[in-house]
């Protein structure tokens, strides 16, 4: 159980009330770093806002793991140990900590070095196709990790096949999103630091970044209030309708293998659009689809959530950020029958609401939140979910092949739980010339979870066969 700690109420009363609110801001900032040289002398290190509501949330029934998984070149376990624990990230201390909570904070703990070296371990389940793969990646998903030991292990399937071995990655979303997944695995290649992504990153000026963290939370409750008020209409949200109240553990589901430079061709043949864009457009007639076939024909609109991540991957151990560094925006989706009819709508809902300036105040918004009492901030960001019917995550795994002990993996998975009060999450994933859209739904939900899937599938395979076949 999560305490209300007395150092917060302290925090709210002293900030806010004597200071005002710029002030207030200041004395957090001041606040933050003296807490952190403390603590870090203790043993502890503070969370961010981010990283704490995916500890709070957690209950019987819903855990925040992160699973993926990585087909390989044939590997045992010992070989990947010895490997991971020869690289340099083995000594980040985020990488050697567990959970605690003191004085009413939530924070990280320095474990003893025994505590950490059992990480990587021999999977015995007898798994030989991929119906089996998702059927563990589910039993991960839906159990609770070890406070007292890493918040991140590895799961090796030697014998898949004659030729193939499975790595079962699990993490705690605390420890990393999914970028900062993609971050931790660069660490762990036999060419630590080698993948990139197209996104650039611009280092900001003090002063630009002295203003945001002035300026920018209260910019962002603005963002906020704007944000909540978009609405699905009432035939749209229908796709959110459960059976039931209490919560329950996801259900995950698996699409097939796309030719990325296929879809890439797709969604160029479009005057100034994105991949972010064209998927937009897929959910947009997956929707579409999926309504309509359960006898649902005026929906017109659906909102829908889009993390953005904020940090780039490390070029050196000294870069690299684990822990949650994304903003979520969401936009009123228009839904069409076809990714032609929607793709410039669906274009214009998405920029119409996204700025940089909205996602940087959000990120200093909550570097001050996490000094707040811990479930009115988990009240909080629970509320900011509300009325989301799809959170829509973008992974970039690279365009270079990953190879760790001199094997190349082939195929990767990503699922994580449904944060919040979300009911659908999918996550597209993209690695070379290959891309992936899974799909976590709740348990209780009306429609059937996986038709939806099957209709985002199919609308972008009709798109490529009509008009993006790679030649």
């Amino acid at each position: 159980m999560w305490k209300l700690g007395p150092i917060q109420l302290l925090t709210i009363i002293g900030s806010f009330y004597y200071l005002g609110v710029i002030f207030g801001m200041l004395f957090m900032i001041v606040l933050s770093q003296v807490a952190h040289y403390v603590l870090s002398r203790m043993g502890y290190e503070i969370f961010r806002f981010n990283d704490i509501t995916h500890v709070i949330q957690e209950d019987s029934k819903t855990f925040s793991n992160i699973v993926v998984y990585m087909e390989i070149d044939k590997l045992d376990a010992d070989t990947l140990k010895k490997h991971v624990y020869s690289k340099d990230v083995i000594n980040v201390r985020r990488v050697n900590q567990g959970i605690t909570n003191k004085f009413g904070f939530c924070l990280w703990k320095d474990l003893p070095k025994e505590q950490c070296a059992s990480q990587v371990k021999k999977c015995t389940k007898n798994i030989d196709n991929e119906q089996g793969i998702v059927e563990f990646c589910n039993e991960l998903i839906t159990t609770k990790m070890d406070y007292d030991k890493p918040l991140w292990e590895m799961h090796v399937l030697e014998n898949y096949s004659s030729e193939k071995s499975i790595i079962f990655v699990r993490v705690h979303h605390a420890f990393s999103d999914g970028i900062g997944f993609v971050s931790f695995i660069s660490c762990l290649l036999d060419k630590p630091y080698s993948l990139s992504m197209k996104k650039k990153f611009v280092q900001n000026s003090f002063i630009s970044e002295a203003f945001y963290t002035l300026f920018g939370p209260i910019y962002a409750i603005h963002c906020t209030n704007k944000l909540k008020a978009l609405s699905s209409d009432s035939q749209g949200g229908k796709v959110t309708e459960t059976t039931e109240e209490q919560r329950q553990p996801d259900k995950i589901f698996l699409s097939k293998e796309f030719s990325f430079k296929s879809v890439v061709k797709c969604y160029k043949r479009f005057d100034k659009t994105t991949f972010n864009d064209y998927m937009l457009a897929a959910v947009s007639t997956g929707f579409d689809k999926w309504l309509k076939q359960n006898s649902i024909k005026d929906a017109k609109k659906i909102v829908v959530s889009m993390p953005v991540n904020v940090r780039p991957l490390p070029t050196k151990i000294e870069e690299l950020k684990l822990g949650n560094y994304f903003m979520a925006t969401r936009c009123e989706l228009p839904l069409h029958s076809t990714i032609e009819k929607s793709i410039y709508s669906c274009k214009e809902a998405f920029w119409s609401i996204y700025s940089e300036a909205m996602i940087r105040s959000m990120d200093k918004l909550g570097n001050l939140l996490r000094f707040i009492p811990q479930q009115i901030a988990f009240q909080a960001a629970d509320d900011v979910f509300k009325g989301i019917g799809l959170a829509l995550s973008n992974i970039p795994f690279g365009q270079e092949d990953w190879v760790i002990c001199n094997k190349k993996v082939h195929k990767r998975g990503f699922w994580t739980h449904n944060q919040l009060s979300l009911k659908l999450f999918m996550f597209v994933i993209t690695y070379g010339d290959k891309m992936t859209v899974t799909l976590s739904a709740n348990k209780t939900l009306k429609l059937d979870a996986k038709q939806f899937i099957d209709a985002v599938e199919s609308s972008i395979e009709n798109d490529i066969s009509e008009n993006c076949k790679q030649e």
